[in-house]
């Protein structure tokens, strides 16, 4: 797997499992429209384009240089802020290391459309009195995978991976 889309020694192992998830998520569902919520400089997205050009790929992040840089390596992105503006969803939204910076990541986890994939990670080795100061959400145990499933999602991968949590889960098409 190429591993030129890792912009820092830290984006490693869990860009690199979140690659690996999606490519086969988008091959075996034959899904067309891919979005990265806090995309960061879109390391992923290109990744995943390069290895599936015939897919539609869409990045959001806060930053308006990352934005940039995405744009300059040919990844349609926008700069938004996804708790409060409009978002396209797709066929698979992929989210890493940001719900935790989220004040309620219930809430934009519900907004996804029903009957869409989802990949999303993380941190784990943090609890309460011991976390990144930047982050507002922290999950110990098991709590991370219920918020996923509460919010109407069916687990089908979970790992701890390195720094991070990882699920790979489904949107239901019903309720219930």
């Amino acid at each position: 797997m190429d591993t030129d889309f890792i912009n820092r020694p830290s984006d490693g192992l869990r860009v690199y499992l979140a690659g690996a998830y999606a490519l086969a998520l988008i091959k075996f569902n034959n899904l067309q429209r891919i979005v990265d919520y806090g995309c960061g400089t879109g390391g992923l997205l290109r990744f995943l384009k390069h290895n599936l050009p015939d897919r539609t790929y869409l990045g959001y992040d806060l930053v308006a240089d990352n934005v940039r840089f995405c744009k300059d390596n040919g990844i349609s992105a926008e700069q938004k802020d996804i708790t409060h503006e409009n978002l396209y969803y797709g066929d698979l939204a992929i989210i890493t290391e940001v719900l935790e910076h989220l004040l309620d990541p219930r809430e934009f986890l519900n907004k996804i459309p029903k009957g869409t994939w989802l990949i999303a990670t993380v941190p784990c080795n943090e609890s309460g009195d011991r976390h990144d100061p930047s982050h507002i959400q922290v999950w110990e145990g098991d709590s991370f995978v219920k918020m996923i499933s509460d919010c109407g999602f069916i687990i089908h991968h979970y790992d701890k991976a390195f720094i991070s949590q990882f699920v790979v889960a489904k949107k239901r098409e019903v309720n219930g």
